[in-house]
């Protein structure tokens, strides 16, 4: 999934298939016959987007992935170029340059109210870590840990907020493990994730959504 500078990429699914709220319809109380149902007041919808880190790379000043006995680093320069730190290969340039608005801001599509200590979530021993800095040296740090169980994505924690696991999409992980590695990484999808969308509901009104794991669907659709 890449988003574009300035732009959300939407897609069109079918309402079963996005955490909505939904409108209920209740009776009168009084118990008169007469009365008409009256529909209750819709309940606020849940986001669809989770922002982890909400800096866009013009406001991003360093950010560096820290994990499997390597590190990447870059500086974001004025002029909207990427540098290298060494001992950063220079290729990560190039990676980091086509793929710097799938990764900023780093957003989520789901958030989990849950102890980030849990093991299933890998990220005691995360698989590497983000560090993103401003312009006015303020870091951000996110660990990265297990797969989902749907292979959609992975688990990641925002340092300071322990409350709260979020869901990164399997491209932007990838992304990231292309700055640590100096190498294309591109992840296929599940067949877990596969069966799951195999099995989504064709019916129904559609709604439009904008979410970051059924933008990676539609994209990955289109190839």
């Amino acid at each position: 999934m890449r988003r574009l500078p300035g732009k959300v990429v939407t897609v069109r699914v079918v309402a079963g298939a996005v955490m909505l709220a939904a409108l209920s319809l209740v009776g009168c109380s009084s118990g008169a016959k007469d009365q008409p149902e009256v529909a209750a007041p819709a309940a606020p919808a849940q986001p669809v987007i989770f922002s982890v880190v909400d800096l866009p790379p013009a406001q991003v000043h360093r950010l560096a992935v820290e994990g499997q006995g390597r590190v990447a680093a870059l500086v974001r320069t004025s002029s909207a170029t990427w540098l290298a730190e060494p001992p950063t290969p220079e290729a990560t340039v190039s990676l980091i340059a086509e793929s710097e608005d799938q990764i900023l801001p780093l957003q989520a599509y789901r958030r989990l109210d849950a102890d980030a200590q849990r093991d299933d979530f890998g990220l005691a021993q995360p698989q590497f870590v983000v560090r993103i800095q401003d312009a006015a040296g303020a870091e951000q740090v996110v660990s990265v840990g297990a797969v989902t169980f749907s292979g959609a994505g992975s688990y990641a924690r925002l340092e300071g907020d322990p409350s709260h696991v979020y869901l990164l999409v399997r491209g932007t992980v990838d992304a990231l493990r292309s700055v640590l590695k100096g190498e294309r990484v591109n992840t296929p999808r599940s067949e877990l994730e596969t069966e799951i969308l195999s099995e989504s509901p064709d019916d129904g009104d559609p709604e439009e959504v904008v979410n970051p794991w059924l933008a990676q669907v539609l994209e990955e659709g289109q190839r």
